[in-house]
């Protein structure tokens, strides 16, 4: 989708929007998705997987699609939520108040779970800088993903 041109922005990567078909996975819903050929810089996505772009409402490029892989990562290896409150009695206002200023942050909890190589990884998906996030062909070059190839 990034290597389109312009790229295509899918805009809410989270586990219920991949399909696995036949051991490939695949990209569904692609509701608030648009073209990265106009920045966007509405409210799009789940509050989980968004990046810091979309919360502080700034322009938006592709970028957010890696913040949101590099939250699925995180997921995928941990079973926790990166960005996620750790007080568990927090109402929905709290929550998503704290949620928020986690992401805008980059404050992340159990980072230590990670490897140093998946650690390397992640941080530099969920990067606060959009711009300093790598591009979905720099991925996989990471030592992380050719280790686990």
């Amino acid at each position: 989708m990034h290597s389109f041109n312009p790229p295509i922005m899918h805009r809410d990567l989270k586990p219920e929007n991949l399909l696995v078909d036949d051991g490939r996975i695949m990209i569904a819903d692609f509701g608030c998705s648009s073209f990265a050929k106009g920045t966007r810089n509405t409210y799009c996505g789940t509050p989980d997987y968004v990046a810091p772009e979309v919360v502080l409402g700034q322009q938006q490029t592709e970028k957010v699609d890696i913040w949101g892989l590099g939250v699925l990562l995180f997921e995928m290896l941990t079973g926790k939520s990166p960005f996620s409150p750790t007080k568990e009695d927090l109402n929905r206002y709290d929550y998503m108040t704290q949620l928020k200023d986690n992401i805008i942050k980059g404050w992340v909890q159990d980072l230590n779970l990670l490897s140093n190589n998946a650690r390397d990884l992640f941080q530099r998906l969920v990067h606060c800088d959009p711009s300093k996030r790598p591009s979905a062909k720099q991925i996989l070059h990471h030592p992380w993903i050719l280790s686990n190839m």
